[in-house]
Order: structure tokens, then sequence, then C-alpha cells
């Protein structure tokens, strides 16, 4: 069994959610490294997928890594995921249709966020750098496509082979 855990300073600080085997024993770990106590909110059944989830959901209340400001937002889903009121038991989904399960890695953009990576994206778009590594799973977004073309281009790089497979893509590197 596996849980999505949230995980707080006891000052009211920032709110980790994160995803372990053993949620007690992932709260030792995190106190280790920990300048300040901290305590363990909640813990609640789930697995990588449904913390995946809640991060995308409160992503504008991220403030570093698996960190979020405590917000009435993330309270509000903290408060529903120990109510049972949203489902983190989320697998990856199997699908035989023609449209990709948003988690499932989309090759063609995670060849085009790793070839100069993640970080210069974020940077050269004003980006949060873990929105741009969501998008390894989700897709780059077509609003964010062509600046990345237009990046690359500066950088003197064509896009990955995989990525010029893509129509968008192909269109966006012509330029080069």
């Amino acid at each position: 069994m596996s849980y999505v855990y949230f995980v707080q300073s006891v000052d009211g600080g920032l709110i980790k959610i994160g995803f372990a085997k053993n949620a007690r024993r992932r709260l030792k770990d995190l106190q280790i490294g920990s300048p300040v106590k901290l305590k363990l909110l909640g813990f609640v059944s789930g697995t990588i997928f449904g913390e995946f989830m809640l991060h995308r959901r409160l992503s504008e209340h991220r403030r570093h890594g698996e960190w979020f400001a405590p917000h009435q937002e993330v309270l509000l889903a903290f408060a529903e995921a120990m109510s049972g009121s949203i489902n983190l038991l989320v697998e990856r989904p199997v699908t035989n249709s023609i449209e990709r399960p948003v988690w499932v890695k989309k090759e063609r953009d995670y060849g085009v966020v790793r070839k100069i990576g993640a970080a210069a994206i974020a940077d050269a778009l004003h980006e949060d750098i873990w929105t741009v590594r969501d998008w390894v799973w989700i897709g780059i977004p077509k609003t964010k496509k062509r600046r990345i073309a237009a990046l690359y281009r500066k950088l003197g790089l064509s896009l990955p082979r995989k990525a010029l497979r893509s129509a968008e893509w192909c269109f966006l590197d012509l330029g080069h």
C-alpha cells in the first residue's frame, strides 16, 4: 500500500505533498534534512498519479519542488483528500483510443524538453521549472511551442527527430 502524504512545519509554513510507501518513515527522513520541526498533517491511500494530479491542481501555489504555500485552496485539497471526496488512488490508465491519456509520457515533447533542459526553457519562457517538467507528461501547450522553436533557432539547434515527425513541430522548425 502506498500513500499521498501532507507534511508541514509546526509554525504553519509550507506544505509538502508527497508520495511514499510509509508516510511516517518519510516524515523522519524529511526531518533529518529540515532546519525546522515538521509535522505529518495526514496521509491517504494513493498512487504516484494521484499525487501528480494533486500537484497539477495546486500548481499556482507551488513554492519549491513539492512544497506549496498554505493557501486556502491547498488546505481545501488536503481536507478533500482526508475526507475521501477526491480519489488519489488513480492508476495509470490504459486506453485503446487514439487520444492518449494525460499522464502517458509525451515522447515528442519529452525530447524537446530534454535536449536543452527544463531549466533553460523555464528561464526563456518565464515559467516555473516544475511546470515545464510537467509538460513531459501532459504535452507542451500549443501556445508555448512557437516560443520554444524560436529558442532552438536562437541556440542554433534543430528540434529532435521525434518532434519533427509531428506536423505542429515540423511547421515551427521551418525557419531553421
